[in-house]
């Protein structure tokens, strides 16, 4: 995204992702909505209007200057639709794993929890990379 922006305007976040709460998705957010609303941004300047990010902003101008072997925009697409796919389905694995764990180890596995044991590993199945 930050290396083509405009390929972010076609990106379709995945079903879930509005609801994780990691610190450093704030940034991914931010990002994401400035380009939506902003999609011709040169890539240096979006580098520049976050460098202050507390949420990781001044790492940006370094993964600015990383190449990235990717060429028509359709694989960019792709590329950000897979990378945001990958990030929830790690988030529902780490929370796949801590309900596994308090499973485990007590038990106070309330019906909710037992309810979100059961669906997690379908949710986790159904983002799968695509293959574009």
């Amino acid at each position: 995204m930050l290396h083509n922006p405009a390929a972010a305007e076609r990106v379709t976040l995945p079903e879930g992702f509005d609801k994780l709460t990691n610190r450093s998705l704030k940034l991914l957010r931010a990002l994401l909505t400035a380009v939506t609303e902003n999609p011709r941004i040169k890539p240096a300047r979006l580098a520049e209007e976050f460098a202050e990010h507390p949420d990781g902003g001044r790492a940006l101008e370094a993964l600015l200057t990383q190449e990235v072997h990717l060429n028509d925009e359709s694989n960019w697409v792709a590329e950000l639709n897979d990378t945001l796919n990958a990030i929830l389905r790690e988030a529902l694995q780490h929370r796949y794993d801590e309900l596994t764990a308090l499973a485990e180890a007590s038990e106070t596995f309330n019906d909710a929890e037992k309810a979100e044991y059961r669906e997690l590993p379908q949710q986790i199945a159904r983002l799968k990379p695509s293959t574009s």
